[in-house]
């Protein structure tokens, strides 16, 4: 069994029953757990909520399989994997709070991570030093760690009312600090804009978490909408750690806050499914699918602008066909949407006639079935690489044929494509110098675009053996005899 199996189950036992009617309200244990842990460590309260807001929105969840990320633990969103200074098994080693009860326990996960902040903080006394600390304790890279500690250090200047699950109201208090604020506005302006989107900040996925692609706008169909099942820093956190395999070209914030992870012309690997990773822009959107209130009116309203920019600039179709949930995505194994992993984001509670209206800026109709045309045809396209279709170099020059006899050949890029194709299956075989040929079969659908990359094996070089000296000394005698010939005749 799986070691985090076998904890998050012993955790679920562990867990206290609930104390009937006359227990506190969710607001009252969470000021008097923030308050014991920060009289223990010196850590203010206000600081171990804050980061609670922006991690959970100071809702423990559950683990969910379809999360886009480390999976979050408790309120404090304690990190079940790794070993950043914010994982479950870093904060057990440096406190010795056993993993299930930073689990389980509110109290023993909140009074965790304010051991492990007090481990970093340099000055307590210094607000600064405390938003520093916060973005080092979550293992933040180094642009994300800007825009974390400007959100966060916004929040404890600002304030905070929330609403929890049970109705009562949780006040995250602010400060007043001039120097904090100098700091922040300082910070704010060093942080570096995205190439693909102007309003978002930028901050590159591992480079092994997706492919260079160097796509052009043509090669650019459609976008995919996803939910991360986590906060907005352990998205961007997750996507920057080279042990993710995974990543998505934008993510958005509750608040509204946009960061580019992937360049628009390369291919995130975010829809587990091939060719709608090679064709589309992915955009994961923070919080949960089952929380109601998750999506909010800021957050809709920059992935509109978002989404609208990049249909505008990729001339993308705005229409439910060609931006679209996760959930709708092909390749899961039940034969029913979410890709690979068969997920449902972002959910129920997405609001697609309210988001196609923000992004079509009030001109979105839905489209009826009976005024579809029929389609008969569509297109085939796809890469030529080196030896792996999704690692390989492109391989310039190319030959692609077709079982009908049609040919293309590759760009620079190793890219080709066919218009117009018949629906159906379809051979496809790929031929360069140098490299044996390949032949595989595709299948074009009527009024889509369909992917068929090919990787090709290099040949092996074939070196022509030399003369040998006994060789050399064999030939010459038959050309002495030929010349005492010519010269007797």
């Amino acid at each position: 069994m799986n070691r985090w199996m076998w904890i998050l189950g012993l955790s679920l036992v562990l867990a206290p029953p609930a104390q009937g009617a006359e227990r506190n309200t969710e607001a009252e244990n969470l000021f008097r757990e923030f308050s014991a842990a920060s009289t223990a460590t010196d850590v203010p309260s206000s600081l171990l909520a804050a980061i609670a807001y922006l991690e959970t929105g100071l809702v423990a969840q559950p683990r969910d399989a379809e999360s886009e990320g480390n999976p979050l633990m408790g309120v404090m969103g304690l990190r079940l994997e790794g070993t950043l200074p914010s994982s479950i098994k870093t904060v057990a080693q440096r406190t010795g709070i056993h993993e299930v009860l930073l689990i389980s326990s509110q109290r023993e996960n909140i009074r965790g991570a304010a051991h492990g902040l007090a481990r970093i903080i340099k000055q307590k006394t210094d607000w600064v030093s405390y938003v520093q600390a916060a973005a080092r304790f979550l293992g933040l890279p180094e642009g994300a760690s800007q825009r974390y500690q400007v959100r966060l250090g916004s929040l404890l200047l600002s304030g905070k009312s929330v609403q929890l699950r049970d109705g009562s109201r949780f006040i995250v208090p602010g400060v007043t600090d001039s120097f904090l604020q100098r700091y922040l506005a300082t910070l704010n302006e060093q942080i570096p804009s995205a190439p693909g989107y102007g309003p978002a900040d930028y901050v590159p996925a591992c480079s092994g978490n997706f492919t260079n692609a160097s796509r052009d706008a043509s090669q650019i169909q459609r976008i995919v909408i996803h939910t991360v099942q986590g906060s907005y820093s352990s998205c961007i956190n997750w996507f920057a750690n080279c042990e993710a395999s995974v990543s998505a070209h934008y993510v958005v914030s509750k608040a509204g806050e946009v960061t580019q992870m992937v360049l628009d012309e390369d291919i995130a690997w975010h829809a587990g499914y091939w060719p709608f990773n090679e064709t589309s822009i992915g955009i994961e959107h923070e919080g949960f699918v089952d929380d109601p209130e998750n999506y909010t009116s800021a957050m809709m309203a920059a992935s509109a602008d978002l989404t609208r920019t990049l249909a505008e600039k990729y001339n993308i179709p705005m229409t439910e066909v060609y931006i679209n949930g996760h959930s709708v995505v092909p390749g899961c194994s039940t034969g029913l949407g979410g890709g690979k992993g068969c997920h449902t984001d972002p959910g129920q509670y997405f609001d697609w006639p309210g988001y196609y209206a923000l992004v079509s800026d009030g001109n979105w109709q839905p489209i009826e079935p009976e005024e579809e045309e029929s389609v008969s045809t569509g297109s085939l396209v796809g890469f030529v690489r080196d030896g792996d279709i999704y690692s390989g170099a492109d391989i310039a020059n190319a030959k692609v044929e077709l079982g009908s006899g049609e040919v293309s050949y590759t760009g620079s890029n190793g890219y080709y494509a066919f218009s117009d194709l018949p629906a159906g299956p379809v051979s496809v075989k790929a031929m360069a110098d140098g490299y044996a040929p390949n032949t595989a079969e595709g299948l074009v659908l009527a009024g889509e675009v369909a992917w068929k990359s090919m990787a090709l094996e290099a040949l092996p070089v074939v070196e022509e053996p030399e003369d040998s000296e006994e060789d050399i000394e064999e030939q010459e005698p038959e050309e002495v005899i030929g010349q005492s010939e010519e010269n007797e005749t």
